[in-house]
């Protein structure tokens, strides 16, 4: 089931029916209405009350029970039982259909004696049912010799499907008089009695998300009537539902509605990746987002679409259909081998037809936990041509070999190999070739396909292998950088108390990971198992998905990683207190600016260096170094004074303890979280409503057109400064279609770049270097001044510079004839520009790799002096 704040078009029509239900039920009662409702069987485990059904015996009464157990506490995924996950509650009751009218009758007198208006939106829904199910009606008269006429054959299955339509139809009827007096201007066009039908596709034209819809409210509102209405609840009635081979197409009809709309708007995504307008992590998350929520979809409805012939079926039939209305022959082929009409590429490449076929056909012929390698049959994906170009022919020949060119590397991966995160095309196949899927292709498995050939047919060209090389260098950006670290502290014997060795055989893990792909595992694999490898790298070559999945879990691995070092060691706080010190105080020359630390601190914000805010003086300074160090200034003594006064007080500590950086890019990491086996994509996706509303929360930009039809971003403009600050509801009061969410998740990731791509691992090597070299010009000065054991380990206390240097500033012990008071922050800068011109701009360079610039703006809290 999908969060809360998500609806796919099929939950909306029955969230109109439920509004509907529940009005009339609640409504009634609340006027008095105390006839009893009749008794309905459940066809979904919910109901108002459940028909009397002989008492089971043995082995049936067992199942029954684990059954019921079962479906109370998990959800059920391909035939495997997760824990449920925080979603939309189901409706808890079923109103019978033959209540509708009793119910609307009864209703009807009570508003007329006591002259009480109509609810308008429960007019709307009401409206918005019946329109897109008589107009599903004319869809299956006008297809009756198309694709659709088997679901035309039954008319026992016809009349049950149209029976709810003309009670439905006879409600409003009954209260017209109540309804006439309504202003429906809004909706006169929807009102209409036509129920011409133009396309397949027109039926749930009602439910695709708009602002009309989302308007309308999604909760306890949707039943509020009038006040005399009672107290009514969120709708908790749903109508009694037949499960009918035409209301399991109704279904279908609505999925394949929202998985073609989630297409279009991952294919828009692509392209603008190609236009250099968004970063492979961020589309890539969001493509196997919008993959989780199709299968999520799909999972609703499988039941009902299992009952009347499985989703073999009604793939089939809804490309004939389609072909019936674009005047094609479904069963012509052109040559023998042909496994549809050529001349129907367009309809089935728009529905996924030739994704479905390739992925049914590859499931069939394989054998159970078997490597199948692709022979050539079809040729060999050519990413040099342009496909817009091609004929249809040459159109369905690149699909098909693209397609199982990639499935051959894929069942490798899925079978032999357990990586921390996966793409969803892998997570699928490997169900399918475990048998996991009851001999079926699910659909969401094919979208998966369809979003991998997709981006193959998007990034041709000087394109085609931008994903793999992207994933490549930030990969070894990143494990070099590490190796980098460990040989710093190896050299240098350095080690702290709150970075115990396990902490680096943990980097040293991540360092492997980032190293996995160096060597083309799969290829080594293939070529133990005597299996042909045509294209070093084919796998990360056809799967930019994948690329783009696995950067992002790495990085964002990498960042935790990074942070949790940066907070651990101290080196990259303290040295950052003291450089946007020496640039307050005038020792820094203006010109010169340290841009990794300019935009570390933009990204994390003045908490991250100082409480309260900025120092303004050079004795608050000293105050926030030792309120970050965990103690309380007032009880800072050096260590030429602590050696006379050994008896004395121990230092007290602050009550906020230590302070530090903060891990950042909260979608980012928790979108990583599920990204990993076993959480995210293997147990249906896994975002829950708060997820949801964390990401709309989060997401501040939105996708604009530009007047030469290229697609931009910009983000959402704010009044004022207040304006800019984050409020805890927005999320929770705004909803998004399937599409938008899925932009939005592009977009939240897209804006966290900066915070993920920071590279902490090279901030506290460039830090420590420049604290080591700061040692070097001021330790003769700092022992003159202090003590000669002013640091009792230079191995682990090293970051105690810049206190020391804050003290000196300050005038603390310090003070008498001919001392200038920066002498030592002076000599300190000497050191730090040595090093600036080698470190200056490596952060702006690492941006690069993924497109992104940042320009260093960022607004000062006030100062905690002023």
């Amino acid at each position: 089931m999908l969060p809360e704040k998500l609806m796919s078009s099929y939950e909306r029509y029955k969230h109109d029916t439920a509004v509907v239900s529940s009005w009339l039920v609640h409504t009634a009662k609340g006027h008095g209405y105390d006839k009893p409702l009749s008794a309905v069987a459940s066809t979904s485990g919910n109901s108002a009350s459940k028909p009397r059904s002989a008492r089971l015996k043995g082995k049936a009464r067992k199942e029954a029970a684990q059954a019921a157990t079962r479906s109370a506490n998990d959800t059920t995924v391909e035939g495997r039982v997760t824990k449920s996950t925080p979603a939309r509650p189901r409706y808890q009751y079923i109103l019978a259909i033959k209540d509708f009218v009793p119910l609307a009758e009864y209703i009807l007198e009570v508003k007329l004696k006591k002259n009480e208006p109509f609810p308008l939106h429960i007019a709307q829904s009401l409206h918005r049912v019946i329109k897109s199910r008589r107009t599903f009606s004319s869809v299956l008269q006008t297809e009756a010799k198309g694709g659709l006429a088997e679901f035309k054959s039954d008319e026992v299955n016809d009349e049950k499907h149209s029976y709810f339509v003309s009670i439905l139809e006879q409600v409003r009827k009954i209260f017209k008089p109540l309804m006439d007096k309504l202003d429906m201007a809004d909706i006169q066009d929807a009102l209409s009695e036509s129920t011409s039908a133009a396309n397949v596709f027109d039926p749930l034209l009602l439910y695709e998300p708009s602002e009309e819809f989302q308007e309308i409210p999604a909760k306890a509102s949707d039943t509020e009537g009038t006040e005399s209405d009672g107290d009514i609840p969120g709708p908790d009635y749903v109508a009694e539902s037949a499960d009918t081979a035409q209301d399991a197409l109704f279904a279908f009809y609505a999925l394949m509605q929202d998985a073609m709309a989630l297409r279009k708007r991952v294919q828009g995504m692509w392209d603008m990746y190609k236009q250099g307008g968004i970063e492979l992590a961020a589309i890539s998350v969001a493509t196997s987002t919008a993959t989780s929520l199709v299968r999520q979809m799909e999972e609703e409805v499988t039941p009902l679409l299992r009952k009347n012939g499985g989703i073999q079926r009604f793939v089939h039939a809804y490309f004939m259909s389609m072909c019936a209305q674009m005047g094609l022959d479904y069963y012509k082929r052109e040559r023998r081998n042909d496994s549809m009409n050529v001349a129907a590429y367009g309809p089935a490449d728009h529905c996924f037809f030739i994704a479905h076929q390739c992925l049914d056909g590859y499931r069939r012929a394989h054998a159970p936990n078997s490597f199948q390698a692709y022979n050539g049959i079809f040729g060999y994906f050519d990413s040099r041509k342009d496909h817009s170009r091609l004929s249809n022919r040459d159109k369905y020949q690149q699909d098909q070999a693209g397609l199982l060119e990639l499935l051959g590397e894929v069942s490798v991966m899925a079978l032999a190999m357990k990586l921390p995160c996966e793409d969803e095309l892998t997570a699928g196949v490997r169900l399918m070739v475990k048998g996991a899927t009851q001999n079926e292709t699910p659909l969401w498995v094919t979208f998966a396909a369809q979003a991998c050939l997709d981006s193959m047919k998007c990034l041709s060209g000087p394109h085609a292998d931008r994903p793999m090389k992207e994933l490549i260098d930030w990969s070894r950006s990143i494990r070099e950088t590490i190796e980098s670290v460990l040989k710093l502290h190896g050299d240098k014997k350095i080690r702290m108390d709150t970075w115990p060795a396990s902490n680096d055989a943990m980097i040293r893990d991540l360092a492997a990971l980032a190293a996995y792909w160096d060597d083309d595992p799969i290829a080594v694999l293939k070529t133990r198992k005597n299996l042909p490898t045509r294209t070093p790298q084919a796998y990360l070559r056809r799967n930019a998905i994948f690329c783009g999945v696995w950067l992002h879990f790495i990085r964002a691995r990498y960042h935790e990683a990074g942070t949790a070092m940066a907070m651990a060691w101290g080196t990259v706080v303290f040295m950052g207190q003291l450089y946007f010190a020496m640039r307050r105080e005038g020792v820094m020359p203006a010109d010169k600016k340290w841009y990794g630390m300019e935009l570390l601190r933009m990204l994390q914000g003045d908490k991250g260096f100082y409480v309260g805010g900025p120092p303004a003086t050079a004795e608050a300074d000293f105050k926030n170094f030792c309120l970050f160090m965990g103690y309380s200034a007032s009880n800072w003594v050096p260590p030429s004074k602590s050696k006379r006064n050994k008896g004395g007080k121990r230092a007290a500590a602050s009550r906020a303890g230590p302070r530090s950086l903060s891990t950042q890019a909260p979608v980012t990491m928790l979108i990583s979280e599920h990204l990993a086996s076993g959480k995210g994509q293997q147990a249906a996706g896994g975002l829950s409503t708060s997820d949801v509303e964390k990401i709309l929360e989060v997401s501040q930009w939105s996708q604009t057109m530009e007047a030469d039809g290229k697609t931009a971003l910009e983000k959402e403009p704010t009044s004022s400064k207040a304006a800019g600050k984050k409020d805890k509801n927005k999320g929770k009061d705004k909803e998004a279609s399937l599409a938008d969410f899925v932009l939005q998740l592009a977009l939240a990731i897209q804006a966290e770049i900066p915070e993920v791509a920071f590279d902490y691992f090279k901030m506290h090597s460039d830090c420590w270097q420049m604290l080591f070299m700061i040692d070097m010009v001021i330790g003769e000065r700092l022992s003159q001044i202090f003590a000669p054991d002013y640091l009792d380990n230079k191995e682990t206390q090293l970051p105690f510079l810049v206190g020391y240097i804050f003290m000196a500033s300050s005038g603390k012990e310090t003070e008498g004839p001919g001392f200038d008071r920066l002498e030592l922050m002076y000599r300190a800068y000497n050191a730090v520009d040595m090093l600036l011109p080698v470190v200056g701009d490596y952060m702006r360079g690492l941006l690069k790799l993924s497109n992104v610039q940042v320009d260093l703006e960022y607004e000062e809290t006030d100062s905690e002096d002023e």
